[in-house]
């Protein structure tokens, strides 16, 4: 916690219409699944009810995950707080960011009322903190070991971000989590393209760009 607060240098690019967009097409693809059972094995998977190590890799925004991650500080961007974004004016981890995602598809199987036990808020934030303690943790020391860690990102920030996707789902104004205080907004868009992303092994994918 003690690094995300001393940083002071310039954040990456602005995510802010890209993330938008992401939740959008989000709501519609998963609108367009006619099946609720295949709805009910989509959140099954993600939340570990059918493997803990399937739920492992069952979902990511695919530019806020891996190498992709540096694309958002690359150097058109002037960003020196490596492997962060900017949303709504404010820095974040992306590594945290990317679980709005888990946040965002758990409320939308809530509101039709599917498995709201493990799809309610507080439900699906201890499944996230459980998951970074236990094999999240394996990832990242993984991670660490390649050299491809980051050290802004936290288990907080992570929850805090599912937290943040789950009401974000049902309202557009909901209140972003907290964020890297004195790390300076970018107002450049990231140019790389929309965010991409796939759920439960491809039972569930966008590119991030919603119909109009």
């Amino acid at each position: 916690m003690a690094q995300r607060s001393m940083e002071s240098g310039l954040g990456g690019y602005d995510g802010t219409l890209p993330l938008y967009s992401l939740r959008d097409d989000l709501a519609q693809a998963w609108t367009a699944i006619p099946d609720p059972a295949t709805k009910e094995q989509i959140i099954l998977t993600i939340n570990g009810k059918n493997g803990v190590w399937q739920a492992m890799g069952s979902w990511d925004i695919d530019p806020l995950y891996g190498d992709r991650k540096y694309e958002w500080t690359d150097a058109g961007s002037g960003a020196t707080a490596q492997a962060t974004l900017t949303f709504k004016e404010r820095v974040y981890p992306i590594a945290e960011v990317n679980y709005v995602l888990f946040g965002l598809v758990n409320r939308l199987a809530y509101d039709e009322g599917i498995l709201p036990n493990l799809t309610s808020k507080y439900a699906m934030a201890d499944t996230v903190h459980l998951y970074r303690s236990f094999g999240g943790g394996l990832t990242s020391m993984a991670m660490w070991k390649a050299g491809k860690s980051t050290k802004y990102e936290t288990i907080i920030g992570k929850v805090a971000w599912a937290r943040f996707g789950w009401e974000w789902a049902g309202d557009a104004n909901a209140n972003p989590p907290i964020d890297m205080p004195n790390a300076k907004a970018n107002g450049l868009p990231y140019p790389h393209g929309p965010l991409n992303y796939n759920i439960s092994f491809g039972q569930l994918v966008g590119d991030g760009n919603p119909d109009n």
